[in-house]
């Protein structure tokens, strides 16, 4: 028996009780109706793929396509007619938006002054709208979105940019930066002091009336 390596269309996703994708397998079996499709699990084991009925995939299958396995998405290229590979006819993207990868620079560099670049890297998902990579010099992962969003996460520091809201963490220091810091707890510890004591609050502007708060102290 022979197994050979295709081009396959889902037909039918998973489910809750059935993991299995149902897939066509091209040019083979045009015109078979979806029901009599075969459905076939992924792969890797550790790995899932829940689909979306017309999906372009690759798979693996014996000669008779009764035995199978979805190896995971095919690239648009694969299924692509013109020769360029920036857009395809019906303005799909075939590499990574160039107004991405602008946007996610531009979003570090409001951080630290410097650019995120995509050299050197591992690209693990991208669409239009955002991009997942491994920096392979660093090992850290980036996630960035179209929006201005981003995920720093690398050995020596963390960095979440959502909006204008910025929080940053590294060995020594934990900075935050948002229109509106709400911290709430039965004991919040301003400082490191040995001997804290309760911080006065008021209900307004004046310090009349103060009154030692009951969770924060300083």
């Amino acid at each position: 028996m022979g197994y050979g390596f295709y081009l396959g269309q889902v037909v039918s996703v998973s489910s809750d009780k059935d993991n299995r994708l149902g897939v066509r397998v091209l040019p083979q079996m045009e015109g078979i109706p979806d029901s009599k499709c075969p459905a076939w699990p992924s792969f890797f084991r550790d790995e899932l793929y829940t689909g979306h009925r017309g999906d372009f995939v690759w798979v693996i299958c014996d000669d008779e396509f009764s035995l199978g396995y979805v190896f995971g998405l095919a690239n648009y290229n694969t299924y692509s007619d013109v020769g360029e590979f920036e857009k395809s006819f019906d303005g799909i993207n075939l590499s990574i938006p160039s107004d991405l990868r602008k946007k996610m620079s531009e979003s570090m560099i409001s951080i630290e002054g410097v650019t995120l670049s995509l050299d050197n890297v591992k690209v693990t998902y991208w669409d239009d709208n955002c991009i997942h990579y491994i920096e392979r010099s660093t090992g850290g992962q980036i996630i960035a979105y179209k929006s201005g969003s981003l995920y720093v996460f690398r050995q020596d520091e963390c960095i979440i940019k959502i909006g204008k809201s910025i929080l940053r963490l590294d060995a020594n220091s934990l900075s935050g930066v948002s229109k509106t810091i709400n911290m709430q707890g039965d004991y919040i510890g301003l400082g490191n002091s040995e001997s804290l004591g309760h911080v006065l609050v008021t209900n307004g502007s004046s310090s009349l009336g103060a009154y030692p708060s009951k969770t924060v102290h300083a």
